[in-house]
């Protein structure tokens, strides 16, 4: 049975969400025959109304804004309970996710906490995380209910058909109550299977392909115990397999040719003809992509009721082995998941540690499968049983046990070689990620509340970067794993104890802390300190760590808001910039000066040091924060380089000096014989859009550009005060998560049409493909998509809006002082009070360019084009005149910048020039872009900071 699957639309304000709701609605309702969805309209408007509060109350205080939220979370229950009252599916205008989301916003983390803990959360999130987490066991179940819901409903249609002929309908009947689910055991499946394979209905491949992909998925996860130790010579599987592969040779011996297998003889041929446990046939219906139709169901038109029916598996008959029972395979199931989501998180730090893309998209994508993974943990906890312990290393160790009983290896570990477990038992080790478990749990035992823990440096020796891991014993794997992991857990240890708020969350540093605080773990704690580790071996060759680059970011942005705040100095701030604007860029640049430029726990570790005996050594590293979590690097330089660049966002929106002056640019170019460009300009205006910029197209003269700069800058004036307001299509850090199957807007500009026939177009049809067959992507689908979008768009985030203003004003002013004359002659002394508006020199420039062609116009005079003749404004060819010498220097420092510090060459490239993103970078290609620029952009403190690591004075 396919699970009801609802539509929620959700997205910013004014995005067209009701527009949509409205569309889908006529779409259904032109469609009789299709199940009709109930329409939750938005609850927004109820609620303000209902309880008399207005929109503007969300900003007068928090208390007030989580008032509002909860209102419209308890609503929005109410309303999709009422929908569901109503129909078997619905369409809704927001969703709960919603109210949560602007609780964080507008009151912070503990009020969306509030709102995650409150009963109505918990009603509506399994409806919502339904699509997002498909683990292997929820597809396994998923499965095994339809095949069956098909095989019931199709032995039990003829009955339903007979006793419709005989049922007179009623008139203004009420609408029918949910069907219950019944339960079905393999036997009376079985039973059902003989009855049809005697019919001439033949089950179409879909449903069989649903039988044998849940048979697949069984064996591939319990395949290691069962064809080791004494299972190995009777390779017996789950009682409840057996069954289902025996109704798949019943269903399908007809159109396989072979003879009906229900006979004894030929059913034992049937059963030996191919190896069940052989790989190629496990892996055959592994990966099987089944349309999920709604119309599964339904065996033929003269059913008119669906049975709904659960498979039930009795672990009963499992009474000889634990691990064929299903309650054990939804532990080997959530272990199964969380190693591929473990082998897929390597990528990223490899192609990090490759140059292929940046440290934020590696982190990001990291982070959000850490959130995703605590998420399929503890709902996989709630469903197990009572009598299946969970705690610490509990559930892990009974992985173990089973594993040492049905293989006949002892559980001892290898003393000899300094190994907490017997190496035979390594693959499952690995598999329960018990060897990271064994090391949160020894760090436990030294814990005291009265008490910080020390490392003593090299007493488990020293981790060497330089090593080849692949190379290594297990014993030696473990060592330096050890020595990794006790270098970082103290840190986070004082973090908890001194309560040290961190600048920026991750799931690494907010789960070691809880680890610490609660001095207890789970499965969950023992995946994280895992990827944290790959990530670590992943990147440990790379010519630059994840700490420098951090460090380099970090540099870059401080340099950026030194410059802005020289250039402050002299250029006054306009009445209209907030001081919220300053606030924010105070405190990006003290987050770096504390937590990057110094060690925030070197003081707190100097105090536990002075009380440890003096044979503790104190570690000679620092900033094992960020040397030791590479994830924790990435999520503050994205943390760092979207505030950057929400408030360079917010400066030149409001200064519109780079928009005025693109404006002059455009007029320039149309000077004959003009060869002035502006590659960052251009660059700009790719990125942001011409209809964005110039109000629709390129204006065509002076008096087109005067028309659409008024009614640019008197839509700018009436929005000044929402400076940090979302744009649709400027916000790069939204855009990559528009739309799950199709190109974001920067990525059609990045990548070249002619590419598109590669390895990204074919990701992208199978995300298209995979989501129109199933209505779900899965989690690891997610997660590529993500890493795709996210780098993308990083040439965008690291776009230097401040740098852009920087010259822009340097251009108006030389400007100004050439034709400061003919401003006075025009617009008198007093045509700029003050030089915060000298942007507004391009609008004075543009009221006096239009005059040449007019009084051209008056006087007769025509130009002619094809003879040479142009009309032109002499300020205008002044102001070009002006411009070229500077831009020859510096009109493509954005882009060097960018080439400078974006990982992905090609991207840059491309967005650029246009050149081709299969072009990849050789070596000394970015070597010389590397020390070409990097001078340039961070100056002779920077660098010699960066080659030293000495912090700036």
């Amino acid at each position: 049975m396919a699970t009801t699957k609802n539509i929620y639309i959700v997205g910013a304000q004014c995005t067209g969400k009701t527009t949509l709701v409205n569309a889908l609605e006529s779409h259904f309702s032109a469609q009789p025959a299709h199940d009709q969805p109930a329409i939750v309209r938005e609850v927004a408007r109820t609620v303000l109304k209902t309880h008399s509060l207005a929109a503007t109350d969300i900003r007068s205080s928090p208390d007030s804004a989580l008032h509002m939220q909860k209102l419209m979370l308890h609503a929005q229950v109410e309303a999709e309970r009422h929908a569901m009252a109503e129909a078997s599916w619905f369409i809704s205008d927001r969703s709960a996710v919603d109210p949560i989301c602007y609780a964080l916003k507008h009151v912070g983390e503990d009020g969306a906490s509030q709102l995650l803990a409150t009963e109505a959360w918990a009603e509506l999130r399994p409806g919502l995380e339904r699509g997002l987490v498909f683990d292997s066991y929820k597809q396994y179940k998923d499965d095994t209910n339809r095949f069956s819901t098909w095989l019931v409903n199709l032995e039990a249609a003829p009955t339903a058909a007979k006793k419709k002929k005989n049922k007179k309908k009623k008139a203004g009947s009420a609408a029918p109550k949910p069907p219950v689910k019944y339960g079905v055991t393999g036997g009376e499946l079985l039973a059902i299977a003989r009855t049809v394979s005697k019919s001439k209905i033949k089950p179409p491949p879909r449903i069989l392909n649903l039988a044998k992909r849940a048979i697949a998925l069984r064996k591939s996860v319990t395949s290691w115990f069962v064809t080791r130790g004494r299972n190995a010579s009777n390779k017996k599987h789950a009682h409840f397999i057996q069954v289902m592969e025996q109704i798949c040779e019943i269903l399908s011996w007809e159109t396989t040719g072979t003879s009906d297998p229900t006979n004894g003889a030929d059913a034992e041929k049937a059963a030996d003809a191919e190896d069940a446990d052989s790989p190629a046939w496990i892996n055959r219906f592994a990966s099987l992509t089944v349309e999920d139709t709604e119309d599964d169901p339904e065996p033929s038109e003269t059913s008119t009721n669906v049975i709904r029916v659960e498979a039930v598996e009795k672990d009963e008959e499992e009474t000889v082995d634990f691990f064929l029972s299903e309650s054990f395979f939804k532990i080997l199931c959530l272990l199964h998941d969380l190693t591929n989501w473990r082998q897929f998180l390597t990528d990223p730090w490899t192609d990090y540690s490759n140059l292929k893309i940046d440290l934020a998209t590696a982190s990001v994508v990291t982070d959000t499968a850490l959130q995703l993974a605590r998420d399929l943990i503890e709902d996989v906890y709630n469903e197990l049983p009572s009598y299946i312990p969970v705690d610490g290393l509990s559930l892990q160790e009974l992985v173990l046990v089973t594993a040492s009983k049905a293989t006949n290896i002892p559980i001892q570990p290898s003393r000899a070689n300094g190994l907490p477990f017997n190496e035979k038992l390594a693959p499952i080790v690995d598999f329960a990620f018990l060897t990271t478990g064994v090391l949160l749990n020894s760090f436990l035992d030294i814990l005291d509340d009265d008490e910080i823990p020390v490392y003593k440096s090299g007493f488990y020796g020293t981790y060497n970067a330089k090593a080849d891991r692949s190379k290594m014993s297990a014993a030696e794997k473990f060592n330096e794993d050890k020595i990794l992991m006790l270098e970082l857990l103290p840190e986070y240890a004082m973090i908890a104890i001194f309560n040290t708020p961190l600048p920026v969350r991750d799931e690494v540093a907010a789960g070691f802390v809880e680890y610490y605080t609660k001095k207890d773990f789970n499965l969950w704690h023992c995946f994280a300190a895992q990827v944290l580790l790959d990530a670590h071996h992943a990147t440990r060759h790379s010519r630059l760590g994840a700490a420098d680059d951090l460090r380099m970011n970090s540099l870059r942005i401080a340099r950026t808001i030194d410059d802005f705040r020289k250039l402050s100095e002299t250029h006054p701030k306009p009445e209209f910039w907030p001081k919220e604007g300053d606030i924010e860029i105070n405190n990006i640049h003290s987050i770096i000066t504390e937590w990057i430029e110094k060690d925030p726990l070197k003081q707190m570790r100097a105090a536990a040091q002075s009380l440890a005996p003096r044979n503790v050594q104190h570690s000679g590293a620092q900033q094992l924060l960020f040397t030791r979590n590479p994830v924790l690097c990435g999520i503050l330089a994205f943390h760092l380089n979207i505030r950057m660049q929400t408030i360079g966002q917010g400066l030149v929106t409001q200064w519109y000096d780079v928009q005025q002056l693109a404006f002059l640019y455009n007029l320039v170019q149309q000077i004959p014989e003009n060869k002035m460009t502006w590659p960052d300009l251009d660059l700009f205006i790719k990125i942001h859009g011409e209809n964005h910029i110039f109000v629709g197209d390129r204006p065509k003269d002076a008096e087109q550009s005067l028309n659409r700069l008024e009614l640019a800058t008197g839509t700018i004036n009436l929005v000044r005060d929402r400076y940090q307001k979302y744009i649709p299509g400027t916000t790069p850090a939204a855009k990559f998560l528009d739309e799950l199957t199709k190109a974001s807007p920067s990525s059609t500009t990045i990548v070249p049409k002619d590419t598109q026939a590669g390895s990204l177009a074919q990701v992208r049809a199978l995300l298209s493909r995979k989501w129109r067959n199933t209505h779900h992507v899965g989690t690891l689908q997610l997660l590529a998509l993500m890493k795709e979008k996210l780098s993308e768009e990083e040439p965008i985030l690291l776009f230097d809006y401040f740098g852009m203003h920087k010259r822009s004003i340097k251009i108006l002013r030389l400007i100004k002082a050439k034709e400061h004359h003919k401003f006075v002659q025009y617009f008198t002394e007093n045509y700029m009070p003050s030089e915060a508006f000298i942007a507004n020199l391009v609008l004075l420039i543009l009221h006096v360019a239009p005059g040449p062609a007019k009084s051209s116009k008056a006087l007769g005079v025509k130009t002619a084009p094809e003879k040479g003749l142009h009309q032109v404004s002499r300020i205008v060819v002044s102001c070009g005149e002006v411009m070229d010498p500077y831009l020859k220097k510096n009109g493509d420092a954005a882009i060097k910048f960018l080439r400078l510090f974006a990982k992905t060459k090609k991207q840059v490239l491309a967005l650029v020039g246009e050149q081709q993103t299969n072009e990849a970078l050789d070596a000394d290609e970015r070597k010389y872009m590397y020390w070409l620029c990097m001078d340039e952009v961070l100056g002779p403190a920077e660098m010699e900071s960066l080659k030293t690591g000495i912090p700036l004075a």
